[in-house]
Parts: structure tokens; sequence; C-alpha cells
């Protein structure tokens, strides 16, 4: 080899051409633009369906607590009712109370019905089952109270007091306490937990707050209930006449009447219903008190029904006439009623002088 000569195999490679640089160049860079590409569709897509998932439950929130405060809305419309009752219940007549209750129970049942077909937060399914109970118990409560007042519009109820009426109160306020301190409060926190921010819990604090069982309100409702000629209409009786037999004799007060001392005397007595309701088993009493030492003797009727303005009768019979009471001034007196929850008692009895003659 020439001194003078190069050495080709010292020499670096010749650069390759600058067309072939650029290629290269041009597949790193759509690489990198395709991957950045991948990265900003994935991250995307992640926050798309960590939006999705967000809403959902969002909208799953809503979507209860929506439902929970129209059933809470409904179950209040019920309280309401029941406090104006409580507060003047003679406002209605019997029949207009009576449905009005039964309508109350009905849609409080509605209610308790509704609610078991909510579909909860998973967060707070346990806490659902507290409300769904919750409306039962309150359904129960309105059972109660309405049999309670219906037995004291019947008359029947001797044993609804103040206070009975006071221990049903539980039924109502219960459901309340309970909402508000296990689903409202752990709702608060399941959303916090959750990220949700803008829903409402609504609260159920109605029976809570009402006063509607305090007991001198329920006491002032019981009396109203006894004291209502609205509730239970007038009640009353009148003795029209005492009529002795044979003979039709219609007996006079204040006034001797001659009766014939016949065996077969009777005495035939009318009564009439001058109320505005249907009276049942009214007592009628006729007492035989002759003269001397005779015994005096009392005979009892019973008239089964007598509807308001309408007269019955009844006879009474048997007497035993003692001779002592021949010619001589015998009292009779007969007195109808009094039937329940009467107030005008002067034209219940009427007493008659009597001569018997043969």
């Amino acid at each position: 080899m020439n001194f003078f000569e190069e050495d080709d195999s010292r020499l670096p490679p010749p650069p390759p051409p600058r067309r072939k640089r650029n290629k290269k160049l041009l597949r790193v860079q759509r690489l990198a633009i395709l991957l950045v590409a991948l990265f900003v569709v994935a991250f995307l897509l992640a926050l798309w369906v960590r939006s999705c998932q967000h809403n959902r439950k969002v909208g799953g929130y809503r979507e209860y607590f929506a439902a929970v405060q129209t059933a809470v809305n409904d179950s209040n419309v019920v309280g309401t009712d029941l406090a104006r009752i409580i507060g003047d219940p003679s406002r209605f007549t019997r029949a207009e109370l009576s449905a009005k209750l039964d309508d109350m129970v009905k849609k409080q049942d509605e209610v308790a019905s509704r609610v078991k077909l909510n579909e909860p937060p998973s967060r707070l399914s346990s806490e659902n089952n507290v409300f769904v109970l919750g409306m039962a118990v309150r359904a129960q409560g309105m059972r109660l109270m309405r049999d309670a007042i219906v037995a004291k519009l019947g008359g029947k109820g001797t044993t609804v007091t103040p206070a009975r009426l006071a221990a049903l109160s539980g039924y109502f306020t219960g459901p309340d306490a309970y909402y508000m301190q296990l689903l409202y409060t752990q709702a608060q926190k399941a959303m916090a937990q959750d990220g949700v921010s803008s829903v409402t819990v609504p609260k159920s604090q109605y029976y809570l707050t009402s006063g509607m069982f305090d007991r001198a309100s329920l006491k002032a409702m019981l009396s109203r209930i006894s004291k209502s000629a609205n509730l239970h209409g007038v009640h009353g009786v009148g003795l029209v006449s005492a009529v002795a037999q044979p003979g039709d004799k219609r007996l006079v007060a204040g006034k001797q009447n001659q009766v014939t001392a016949d065996a077969k005397l009777a005495f035939v007595v009318a009564v009439q219903n001058q109320g505005t309701v249907t009276e049942t088993n009214v007592p009628v009493v006729l007492t035989f008190d002759p003269p001397g030492d005779a015994q005096t003797q009392k005979l009892t009727q019973t008239i089964a029904t007598i509807k308001p303005n309408q007269t019955a009768t009844v006879q009474f019979t048997g007497l035993t006439i003692d001779t002592v009471a021949i010619g001589r001034v015998s009292k009779i007196t007969v007195k109808a009623g009094p039937v329940p929850q009467e107030q005008v008692l002067s034209n219940n009895t009427r007493a008659f002088s009597i001569i018997l003659k043969l």
C-alpha cells in the first residue's frame, strides 16, 4: 500500500441520503402523535365513563329522593286531615267523618304500599328498609285511630280516653324520628362519599312538630264528639199518650180519670221519637201505685226501634187490682226513655190519677 494512499476502512460510513433520514423521523413523529392521541382518547373515555357513572349515581339519588319526598308529602296530607279532625270533629256529620277516616286509612295504606317499590341507592338499602317499615307502622296507627274515633261516635267508646289516644302517637311520630336519625343523616354521608352534592334529602318532621297528640287537644276532641248534635244528631223521645183499655180511655194529667176495673185492664202507651236519629231499645216503664198498703207494681216494656218523628206504642197488662183500690184514687206513672245522649227530659215522664170503678 502506498503511504500516500488513504485507508478507506478507517473512515466513517457516508451519511444516508437525506430522504431516507426524513422518512424515518416522520415515522417516529407519527407514532408519537398516535400514542398521544390514544392516550388522550383513553383519558377522555375514562373521564366520560366516570362522568356517566357519576351522573347515574346523581340520577339514582335524585329519583329515589323524589319518590321519598312524594311519599312524605302524601303522608303529611293525611296528618293534616287528622289534625283538623282532632281540632274540631263537629265540623263533619257522622257519615262525613266516618267516610273521611276511611279515606285517610286508604291513603296511608297506599303510601305504605308504594314505598316498598322504591329502588334506593346501594349505600342506603338498609336505611330504606327503615323508611318502608315506618310507613307501615303509620298506616297501622291510622287504622287504630280511626277505629277509636268510630267507636266513640257509636257510643261504644267508653274505653276511648285521651290517654289511650295519646298512646297511639308513637305510630305517627316514631317513623319521623327514625327517618331523620337514620335515613336523613346517613344519606348526607352516603352522597358525600359518592361525590354527590346537587341532590336535596327531604326532611320528615310534620308529626314531630304538629303537637296534635297533646292530651288536652285529644280530650277536647272526645268532648266535642260526645256533645255534637252534628255528629250524633238530636236524641230524645217524648211520651205522647196513655190510654186505658177496655173503653179506650185517654188519661189526662192533673185530672181524676175514671177507669173500669176490668179483668183485661191494660194501658197502651204511645212514645214519639222527637230527635233526628233512629233510637233503639227504648225503655218504657209503667208504675201502678194503689192507695193504702197495697203493693206498688212496676211493669217494663222495650220499643225495639223508633225512627225520627215516628210514634210507637207498647201495651201493659197483668196488673193485679187489689179491692182496696176500687173507688179510691190510685196513681199511674209512665216514663219513656231516656235514650243515650238525650238532653231534654221534661217530656219523658207523666203521672196520672185514676179511680178504678166496677
